[in-house]
């Protein structure tokens, strides 16, 4: 029994949670609207909006407020009759990655003369709901909570406590013309984006392309320095050692370094010669009977041996 008594409470606060909710409202040019030749008073009409955040078609039969079968073709061309969807903020993320308003309450249409507005009746009222969301279990949820919820038809637009909403919205209605400007601009938007993103994408590979250029160039001269140090100390070595030898023994050690770079050049010289005879070849193959060798210089080479 408690368990009952609880589920009733919830039930209830949530009910008059709803109820307590004010409805938004969207005013529509007349643009939207197909209108057949009135019958008994009434012309059976169509409302099409196929805008984000609309995705809707309301259907049904509305009478001009005096009852006049003409009235309501003229005020179209005159752009003197306007719709008002009266709906629940309900955002319904589609497919299309754009949110849709699926909780509509109502519709009505409103005749202005220029001073006063005066609301059309409309009855066989049906609403549904067009793709993306046609087949969204959430929004086909909303719009059944809002049409389950809004009480009798005409109600909300009656009530005065919306009157000043509703007066906000038709001074402000949406037209095709100013849905396909805005249609446009949001694709130019995208299209921008895009086009930041590519150009935001070659910037910082571009970045890290000059990044690595960056730190090989540093990487070379790192390596080139470190080379020039080492060459630095194999000369410091070099000297350091040529410090111990006596003049004797530095002037043959240049003559042999001398001899040496001699003997590379003429094998650099000489790859592609013909091969001297075999004496020749034992003679240049001794390092003290070398062309160029005076004989004092012969001499002092063998005694060094």
């Amino acid at each position: 029994m408690l368990k009952k008594l609880a589920m009733f409470l919830v039930l209830g606060c949530a009910i008059l949670s709803f109820a307590q909710v004010k409805p938004s409202f969207q005013a529509f040019d007349a643009d939207y609207l197909s209108l057949s030749e009135a019958s008994k008073g009434y012309h059976h009409f169509s409302i099409r909006v196929d805008y984000a955040p609309w995705a809707f078609v309301a259907e049904g039969d509305v009478k001009a407020p005096q009852g006049d079968p003409d009235m309501l073709f003229y005020s179209m061309d005159d752009d003197q009759l306007y719709i008002v969807v009266a709906y629940s903020e309900a955002p319904i993320g589609a497919s299309d990655g754009l949110e849709y308003q699926a909780g509509i309450y109502d519709v009505m249409m409103y005749y202005s003369d220029g001073v006063d507005e005066f609301p059309t009746k409309i009855q066989n009222l049906k609403l549904s709901l067009l793709p993306p969301i046609a087949s969204d279990a959430w929004a086909k949820g909303a719009l059944e909570d809002a049409q389950g919820k809004r009480g009798n038809p005409g109600d909300v637009f009656r009530n005065p406590e919306n009157a000043n909403a509703i007066f906000k919205a038709s001074a402000h209605p949406l037209s095709k013309a100013q849905a396909q400007a805005s249609r446009k601009a949001a694709a130019e938007r995208q299209k921008n984006a895009i086009k930041a993103r590519r150009d935001s994408i070659a910037a910082a590979e571009q970045a890290a392309r000059e990044e690595a250029a960056a730190e090989e160039a540093a990487r070379k001269q790192k390596a080139e320095q470190a080379q020039k140090v080492q060459a630095q100390k194999a000369r410091a070595a070099a000297a350091a050692s040529n410090e111990n030898l006596s003049p004797r023994q530095r002037k043959l050690q240049q003559m042999q370094a001398e001899q040496a770079a001699k003997r590379q050049k003429a094998t650099t010289s000489t790859a592609t010669a013909k091969p001297a005879s075999s004496a020749e070849s034992a003679t240049s193959s001794d390092p003290c009977d070398q062309p160029g060798m005076s004989p004092l210089q012969k001499k002092r080479c063998r005694m060094n041996k």
